[in-house]
């Protein structure tokens, strides 16, 4: 190499991996970016003028996804480097041709050279700067047909039905000879839990991933909660009756967008389902209605506004929070204050009793038959306790058979043993892992025996609330009084409620409340009225 042109007296030394280096470390373990580091080491240190070096270690294609090259962007622009070492010119950047103007007129604008091990480029030179244009746009170009290439494989592939649309979903585990996907058991009867939760016992999100999470059953990344978002995505996918889609979203100018539907690619029967077409379209339309009243989980008793009230800021339902706050009175006597509030998510919060108050005082002024109303009401509220399997059912059949075939492998294990099939270390090492399988096992089974219990006395608790109704109410209000049971008192309001907007006017300060209206939408009044008329 020549000799360094007097004017340079720093350099910046930007070492990243290329496309090549990342396929060669993933296939023989070495590390590429060591052996570019020692390479510009031995050709930079002869000539003896200061170097830094920079290490990107993540990849991408454009600027603003390389932080490193950034900050070597902003240095040169104020003049802390008189030149930049790399590799090769196509390491500066493959990504767009914009990106590549920029690089190139900053190295114009600054007078930079590009140093590398078989040759030092001159921005005074016409030639060296023709070779620095040519090379940028090789190095995109190249670029581009690899990205064809394998653009095109994976195209081909996932018409095929193979797997090419990212991370596994949960339920399935990914076959690399096949490459397609096959069922994951556990999981799957997870997954089918959830759609029968959502579509046959009405319950929401929230209450799933509550009730998932109850029965200590990890997410796919192991992780102990669940969060609603996730449970609404997982309903959405159509992996799970059988079918591959593929170039659904592109990026563009840095976010992700839907591309038209006449490009996606939705190959059918690619791999086994986990759902019945069926079950699935019934769920993708119990999502697509708007403002559905979603019912409350069933393995919590519901307090009495639980899923009633919806803020008039934003339209998300607003949630009860209470808290108690200790603190010490002047005669030195401890005492605890209770808070109890309705709060929204956006900041909106007004005390719980006085909305519940509020409701009462409409229902006060609904003044019906008393017998009529009893009837409706009883049939109303014991219609969902009738006719309906309980939700953790299914999989508490379904441990119960593994605990079953468990036990008998672990049988097995002892008679191959005494049959001399099984070396001593080789048995106890499978007795370990049937008995770490087993004690979980039997553990959820015991705890969904529980809940089975519970809600079997949840739902006698709720038949002899209605006791109270002996005497016939002459109000909603006095009906409502008389239920003593708070998750029968929300299933009236719920039934006679179809929708409560709450508007705050003026949020409250110190002692003073926040003030509020409720707007409310009774269609159940009107049709009762007209039923007892």
């Amino acid at each position: 190499m020549n000799k360094l042109p007097v004017e340079i007296q720093s350099i910046v030394n930007y070492l990243r991996r290329s496309r090549q280096d990342e396929e060669r470390e993933r296939r023989t373990g070495e590390d590429t970016l060591a052996e570019q580091e020692q390479l510009m080491d031995r050709v930079l240190s002869q000539h003896g003028v200061p170097y830094e070096q920079h290490k990107e270690i993540g990849s991408g294609d454009k600027i603003e996804t390389r932080p490193v090259f950034k900050e070597i962007l902003q240095g040169l622009k104020e003049g802390r480097w008189d030149a930049i070492a790399v590799k090769e010119i196509s390491r500066l950047g493959r990504g767009s041709y914009t990106d590549m103007g920029v690089i190139y007129d900053l190295l114009i604008d600054r007078r930079l050279y590009i140093i590398t091990p078989s040759k030092i480029y001159d921005p005074k030179n016409f030639s060296d700067l023709r070779q620095i244009r040519f090379e940028l746009f090789l190095s995109r170009e190249e670029f581009e047909m690899t990205r064809e290439r394998l653009m095109g494989a994976r195209y081909n592939y996932a018409l095929q039905g193979k797997w090419m649309a990212g991370s596994v979903p949960y339920g399935y585990r990914y076959n690399e000879q096949t490459q397609r996907l096959d069922i994951e058991p556990e999981q799957a009867q997870v997954v089918r839990s959830i759609f029968s939760l959502y579509t046959k016992q009405k319950l929401g999100y929230q209450a799933i991933a509550k009730h998932i999470e109850k029965l200590e059953i990890p997410t796919a990344t192991g992780r102990a909660k669940w969060h609603p978002e996730v449970i609404h995505r997982l309903l959405q996918k159509s992996v799970y009756i059988g079918q591959v889609q593929f170039r659904k979203t592109e990026r563009k100018n840095g976010k992700l967008i839907q591309r038209p539907k006449d490009e996606w690619i939705v190959v059918e029967n690619a791999h086994e389902p986990i759902i019945n077409r069926e079950v699935w379209l019934a769920c993708q339309k119990r999502m697509g209605k708007q403002n559905e009243k979603l019912p409350v989980n069933k393995n919590h008793t519901p307090w009495e506004l639980t899923s009633l009230i919806i803020c008039g800021e934003c339209g998300k339902k607003m949630q009860r929070q209470f808290t108690t706050q200790q603190y010490q009175k002047k005669n030195g006597e401890n005492s605890i204050y209770e808070k109890e509030f309705l709060r929204c998510e956006c900041g909106v919060y007004v005390k719980y009793r006085e909305v519940e108050n509020r409701l009462l005082e409409v229902m006060e002024r609904i003044s019906l038959d008393g017998k009529q109303l009893n009837e409706q009401l009883a049939t109303s509220l014991l219609r969902h306790e009738t006719d309906h399997a309980l939700p953790h059912v299914d999989m508490l059949e379904q441990i119960e058979q593994e605990i079953e075939l468990l036990r008998k492998k672990l049988a097995r294990s002892y008679d191959l043993v005494v049959e001399g099939v099984f070396s001593s270390k080789e048995f106890e090492k499978r007795r370990d892992q049937y008995q770490a399988k087993l004690q979980i096992k039997e553990q959820k089974a015991a705890l969904m025996r529980k809940e089975h219990e519970q809600s079997i006395q949840d739902q006698e608790q709720s038949q002899n609330a209605l006791y109270d109704l002996r005497t016939p109410p002459s109000n909603l209000m006095q009906a409502y009084e008389m239920i003593k049971h708070r998750e029968l008192r929300n299933r009236l309001l719920r039934i006679c409620f179809e929708q409560i907007l709450l508007h705050v006017e003026k949020k409250g300060r110190g002692r003073k409340p926040t003030t509020f209206t409720l707007r409310l939408n009774t269609s159940f009044f009107v049709s009762l009225s007209q039923t007892l008329k």
